[in-house]
């Protein structure tokens, strides 16, 4: 069945949305901050706060419907194959959590193997989500975690993390939580060899 597959793209697409928009926020926070004068006299974290609010709205249902799809995809007792196969397009759209832009996706993956916004996303925001989910512990919210706070891109900054103990001071993490991801170092060493 193609719906695990696809409800982990699904899951992978949000985690990039919701970590592009925070490179796009910062980017963008800089310049005006640097550059008009009516945000010079805000704080950065007051500019950061009104910037969030008015742009990161859109991204916010972008991100909530692809963990919807993804949600509805695991769920799924039919196969989603089957379902395109009996009634195409308009039958993906009447999966609980699949609407128009969601349906296509699947069509595409199901006829390409591929779907291009997804590598899209994978080429722009520069985390490697595929080995970070590897690690036994780490699923999507911990590694948005560990990138927006300490900016964990790749294994070798997930070990350099736990190696210097920084893992353990953000919340929701701990002690253990950082000797597991580091006890996982050789392995997760060989898979990037």
């Amino acid at each position: 069945m193609k719906n695990q597959e696809l409800a982990r793209i699904f899951r992978h697409v949000a985690l990039y949305l919701e970590m592009d928009n925070d490179i796009i926020l910062k980017k963008r926070s800089f310049l005006k901050f640097s550059k008009s004068k009516g945000f010079r006299n805000l704080g950065e974290t007051e500019f950061l706060r009104r910037s969030r609010r008015s742009e990161a709205s859109p991204k916010i249902f972008r991100i909530r419907a692809y963990e919807n799809a993804a949600n509805s995809l695991e769920s799924l007792p039919d196969d989603i194959e089957n379902i395109y196969k009996k009634g195409g397009i308009k039958a993906l759209e009447d999966v609980q959590g699949v609407g128009r832009g969601i349906a296509e996706k699947i069509e595409e993956y199901l006829k390409t193997g591929k779907i291009k916004h997804y590598e899209e996303m994978k080429k722009r925001v520069p985390v490697d989500i595929d080995s970070l989910s590897a690690v036994e512990g780490l699923g999507p919210k911990k590694i948005l975690i560990l990138y927006k706070k300490l900016k964990i891109k790749n294994l070798k900054d997930l070990e350099n993390s736990a190696q210097a103990g920084k893992i353990r001071k953000l919340a929701g993490f701990g002690a253990k939580t950082e000797e597991n991801i580091y006890s996982q170092r050789h392995w997760l060493r060989k898979d990037e060899q």
